[in-house]
């Protein structure tokens, strides 16, 4: 049996913005699946916030579930809960800076007073407060400085001296002048520093800040093997997670629920005439492999952070594609009815297969979910494509009628809104399977044009034909009466 003792124990205080709240969470999830036992402080105020998106109290709770030791807990920042601390930033920073120390330190106390065990032996903390190091010393733990932004906003902030000795820093007349003399940093102009680097006031709450959380930090020659890591290899991404990536995973979920919902008035039409007719299932059975595909990725194996949108929303499209297939089953001949619960086994099967091998051969979260996304990229260029499955009949018949229209219009408006968002971000892995999709579906939509317009030329003309008939038989019949 291990000795309890001997298991690391870390307090993880979290900064009360979401761009640092977000690595602190992965952070503290990484340490526990190392066998950390890891106590998460947490401002109210942020909880208030998360919580009222997830009926869950304790946002760790899933881990929990999967055997994390996390444990958790709130303090005030010193702010009221209901203080509004986007419209008074420079207060809420005032308070995180003269008052916050304060709570941190009382439920530090009371975790140190209570003897849990095990006990605690390690403080980690996020760069921007400066109290956690004198903490640490003050109750003898061990202290970390946990820094969450890039490693090119690092380096700036540790080089702010040579920005005011270059005269780049809190000015605005030199915004085209090049800045090339921060080590690990390429050529940046002052206009692409952060913005409040750009501010003429130099005195603020946030430059305090700043100024406070580098002024213990030591110094090292840039020849020194401890900075080796700084060397530049280039950022993979700058692209915040803010508000707008929150207001994408919304439009995301909007856009694929009308997509899963698309087909309604062509199941309507069937389950009116108790028939599927010549529709086509491969539709509805590529879009439920697809849907399958992303609630596996979603799962906490696969995607410990962020996956229960992913869940829900596909978890919904699956309910529905059950639904539409469970009406091919019934209204369809038997041969086709065969077909069609085969093939949904045989996904099923394959998708259990994944998960099988990716969750006992794969020990990594990061390359489970390259893995199974990279499948899924795939699965989605599938159901774009999917509706073409019917382009031999409709070519074959000159008509649209068992073309289901709805579901290649959103299929193209649900692909082409992604790949403008992928070519915004630069993301290959969002861009391949919807710039094929928008393809895929403006194909669909001009097939459906072109053979639309044909058949009803083909219409008109039989029209037309029965006029003709219809204007000879009255004459003849006239001619007939006057003779």
């Amino acid at each position: 049996m291990v000795d309890s003792r001997s298991k690391p124990h870390a307090i993880l205080v979290c900064y009360p913005l979401q761009g640092h709240v977000i690595p602190t969470i992965n952070l503290t999830i990484k340490l526990a699946q190392k066998g950390f036992t890891i106590t998460f402080i947490n401002t109210q105020s942020i909880h208030y916030q998360i919580t009222q998106k997830n009926d869950q109290d304790d946002i760790f709770s899933t881990y929990q579930g999967l055997g994390l030791d996390i444990r958790y807990m709130t303090v005030s920042d010193g702010l009221p809960l209901n203080f509004d601390r986007s419209l008074n930033h420079d207060q809420f920073m005032s308070a995180l800076l003269h008052v916050f120390s304060a709570h941190v330190e009382e439920a530090l106390l009371k975790i140190m007073e209570s003897k849990i065990d095990p006990p605690v032996n390690c403080l980690i903390a996020d760069s921007f407060f400066v109290f956690p190091g004198k903490l640490a010393k003050k109750y003898g733990l061990l202290y970390i400085s946990f820094w969450t932004e890039t490693a090119l906003v690092f380096t700036i902030y540790y080089h702010l001296h040579l920005l005011e000795l270059n005269g780049h820093f809190g000015c605005t007349d030199k915004s085209e002048d090049v800045i090339d003399y921060i080590p690990g940093v390429q050529s940046i102009r002052p206009k692409d520093l952060m913005s409040y680097l750009q501010e003429t006031d130099t005195t603020s709450i946030c430059h305090q800040i700043i100024s406070n959380a580098f002024e213990d930090v030591p110094f090292f020659h840039p020849s020194s093997t401890r900075l080796t890591w700084l060397l530049a290899c280039g950022p993979s991404s700058t692209a915040p997670i803010g508000s707008t990536y929150n207001n994408m995973q919304q439009s995301w979920s909007t856009v694929a629920l009308i997509l899963f919902l698309s087909p309604l008035p062509t199941f309507i039409h069937t389950w009116k005439k108790k028939s599927m007719e010549k529709f086509s299932p491969f539709p509805y059975i590529a879009t439920f492999l697809n849907c399958g595909l992303w609630l596996l990725y979603g799962l906490p194996w696969i995607q410990p952070h962020g996956g229960i949108l992913i869940m829900t929303i596909n978890g919904i499209g699956l309910g529905i594609e059950i639904v539409y297939l469970t009406l091919f089953v019934l209204y369809s001949e038997r041969k086709q009815r065969m077909k069609v619960f085969f093939i949904v086994l045989s996904e099923i099967m394959f998708i259990g297969l994944i998960a099988i091998l990716v969750i006992t051969l794969v020990h990594s979260h990061e390359k489970r979910s390259t893995i199974v996304g990279n499948i899924c990229m795939v699965g989605n260029i599938l159901m774009y494509g999917s509706p073409l499955a019917i382009m031999k009949l409709v070519i074959k018949t000159k008509s649209v009628e068992y073309m289901p229209f709805f579901l290649s219009f959103f299929s193209f408006l649900c692909s082409a809104s992604w790949t403008t968002y992928a070519l915004i971000r630069l993301d290959v892995y969002i861009l391949t399977p919807n710039l094929i999709g928008t393809v895929l579906g403006l194909v669909q939509l001009l097939l459906y044009a072109t053979m639309r317009q044909i058949a009803e030329r083909k219409a008109q003309g039989k029209l037309d034909l029965v006029e003709k008939t219809v204007s000879g038989v009255t004459k003849n019949t006239s001619n007939e009466a006057s003779v």
